[in-house]
């Protein structure tokens, strides 16, 4: 008789986690402090778990808060860390404050994004430049705009990015690493698949490519009104957020990367600012 036991619905979260991790059984025990066996009899459903032990295990694999609700679920438990809407009444000095940082990054364009890339919030300098260059009706009609269908849509920004040979590879890198990084199903495998669809993506850009470093930050290229703007990109996250949305959010900035695109920026802000 094999001595293989099932997974609990505990066990395949915790196992999933400790791939992801790279950690085995006796190491994430002496991480939580728990011994081996009762982490071994969780994973089998032989023992019950507290809500308490659930916590201190997700912890100690660094599990985002999404993943720790779903870790609760797994026993029964009902979640702890809520998913609020950036518009609800309970972050509105939040939402602020993200307003304020997109505000003062004017003239220069800057967005806040929720992990599958949906444009939350932006401001101004990013509304010129890409009506500039993009129909967003054409592409989203009234609905939400996601930043990589935006870039990667064949009537969006990828018609204006003149080193899109770069910045395809290290935006699709980027959402693969954010996949392989779940402990489990993951809502970007299928804005993966959607972009992977549309006409003209290079093959090479449909299989990874472990040559292509994660880019902190991203030069982007684009063709404005016949003149070459270059930009790069940074990321920045909110820091020990109790929100799963809060957790996830993540504020992109597009900095001028020459004298040339810093005037340029500067000067439609100004055209609006005095129309």
């Amino acid at each position: 008789m094999s001595r293989a036991r099932a997974l609990s619905p505990v066990g395949h979260v915790l196992r999933d986690w400790r791939r992801v991790r790279g950690k085995s059984q006796l190491r994430l025990a002496l991480d939580a402090d728990v011994s081996a066996r009762h982490l071994s009899f969780i994973e089998t459903g032989r023992a019950q778990p507290s809500r308490r032990m659930l916590l201190t295990l997700a912890r100690s694999l660094q599990m985002p808060l999404r993943d720790q609700n779903s870790l609760l679920e797994a026993a029964g438990y009902a979640r702890l860390y809520k998913e609020s809407r950036l518009d609800a009444q309970e972050l509105v000095q939040v939402r602020g404050l993200i307003e304020f940082l997109l505000q003062r990054h004017e003239p220069y364009s800057a967005v806040a994004l929720d992990r599958c890339w949906n444009v939350l919030l932006s401001n101004r300098a990013f509304d010129l430049t890409v009506a500039r260059l993009v129909d967003l009706e054409s592409i989203f009609g009234a609905g939400e705009i996601n930043l990589m269908k935006l870039l990667f849509h064949p009537d969006g920004l990828c018609r204006s990015i003149s080193n899109l040979d770069q910045v395809g590879p290290i935006m699709f890198d980027r959402i693969r690493g954010e996949i392989r990084h779940a402990g489990g199903p993951d809502p970007l495998a299928a804005l993966l698949e959607e972009l992977l669809e549309y006409p003209g993506i290079p093959t090479q850009w449909k299989m990874p490519d472990p040559s292509v470093a994660y880019a902190v930050m991203m030069p982007l290229h684009l063709v404005v009104d016949g003149e070459e703007l270059r930009f790069f990109s940074a990321i920045t996250t909110l820091g020990t957020p109790q929100d799963v949305l809060l957790q996830e959010l993540a504020i992109e900035t597009f900095l001028p990367a020459d004298v040339a695109t810093d005037r340029y920026m500067r000067a439609i802000s100004a055209e609006t600012d005095g129309s």
